[in-house]
């Protein structure tokens, strides 16, 4: 999914459910800053508060060391090679996809190490293990801790609704589970075959997540259908019917955990549907809600002196000669990385690692 659900769908059925404002802007900003948090280098960060606690911070050399959740999409078409090389790392596609956008549908710990299913599932056991998780979190939120807790929830919803658009494909490196063929896009009432050139790219793109397919499993008014190549199924979607059912499952786990009534799904849905259908325009059809967005606004808050413009640097060396002051002004950009390595270091427990040798 893009930016059209995690950040536009999430932020209103998060206020429809009830969320105050603020909260639901911080729960659905955490589920987009996953697509955004490109950050995976070391840099020097002073000033950082004595209470906060952070595994990959090293106070003595005021080193901050960041969770990247996704890689810069920023010219990628120009730099192909270097997105390719990126995602070729097993690390990366043990660190990056599996844990926030193509999550396994069972935990190692569940007992099928031997037969163990790496490609995602919609609504899997496992991605509502992380959301359960966070939202158990927030029931148990103190002032303190409240901002911690709504982004822990917003980066789980955000692998929870890929569940449903990346569902077909794995995070890892697999022709099997990866490799597609023949791609065709609904066009009036008839399927046709894509623009050869319009996936030239994709095509040469490593059997990595949904590489191949290129942005159609994430735009939620595409309705399209391929072939894998070394296997006889295939994948078709009508991508708003798959993203509206993740809708209204986020919903009912928001409207759990609000603390006000929740807008009945029914007098919803259909406004929901419509901004699926035409892959925008939630400001128009929700008027009264405040949409605001920009991946620079928690990095601008929480850090003062080099440019936070960082998404299309290539290499760990480009961060390490970046130096910041923390403001004060905000913490969420810290809480965002402290809770995404929380993320991580659980759900790497529960995915085996036997397949990076292979």
């Amino acid at each position: 999914m893009n930016k059209s659900f995690h950040y536009y769908c999430i932020r209103v059925l998060a206020e429809k459910a009830r969320f105050e404002p603020e909260h639901a802007q911080t729960i659905a900003y955490a589920s987009q800053y996953t697509d955004d948090s490109t950050e995976f280098g070391k840099m020097t960060i002073t000033n950082i508060p004595h209470d906060f606690e952070y595994p990959r911070l090293n106070r003595s050399r005021n080193e901050f060391d960041p969770i990247c959740t996704s890689h810069s999409a920023k010219n990628w078409f120009s730099k192909l090679w270097k997105w390719a090389k990126f995602y070729l790392k097993t690390d990366v596609q043990r660190k990056v996809l599996m844990p926030f956008h193509f999550l396994p549908p069972e935990a190692l710990s569940s007992g099928n190490g031997d037969q163990f299913d790496f490609v995602t599932q919609p609504n899997s056991r496992l991605a509502n293990l992380i959301v359960e998780e966070a939202l158990a979190s927030l029931s148990h939120a103190t002032a303190a801790t409240l901002d911690q807790s709504l982004i822990k929830l917003g980066i789980a919803l955000h692998t929870y609704a890929d569940t449903w658009s990346h569902s077909g494909f794995s995070g890892r490196h697999n022709s099997v589970e990866n490799d597609i063929k023949r791609i065709q896009k609904k066009n009036g009432n008839k399927y046709q075959a894509a623009n050869p050139l319009e996936f030239s790219v994709s095509y040469a793109a490593p059997d990595v997540g949904h590489a191949e397919a290129g942005g159609l499993p994430d735009e939620s008014n595409m309705d399209w259908k391929a072939k894998y190549a070394n296997k006889r199924s295939g994948i078709q979607r009508t991508n708003t019917e798959s993203f509206l059912i993740a809708a209204s499952h986020i919903y009912t786990k928001l409207s759990s955990a609000s603390p006000g009534a929740a807008m009945e799904w029914g007098g919803l849905s259909d406004q929901i549907s419509n901004c699926l259908e035409c892959n925008g325009g939630w400001e128009n059809e929700f008027q009264d809600i405040d949409f605001n967005y920009s991946r620079f606004t928690w990095r601008s808050a929480a850090l003062a002196g080099d440019e936070v413009t960082w998404d299309s640097f290539d290499d760990e060396s480009d961060f390490k000669k970046l130096h910041f002051e923390f403001t004060g002004v905000d913490t969420k950009w810290l809480l965002f990385h402290k809770a995404a390595y929380e993320q991580r270091k659980a759900l790497e427990e529960e995915i085996p690692n036997s397949w990076m040798s292979s």
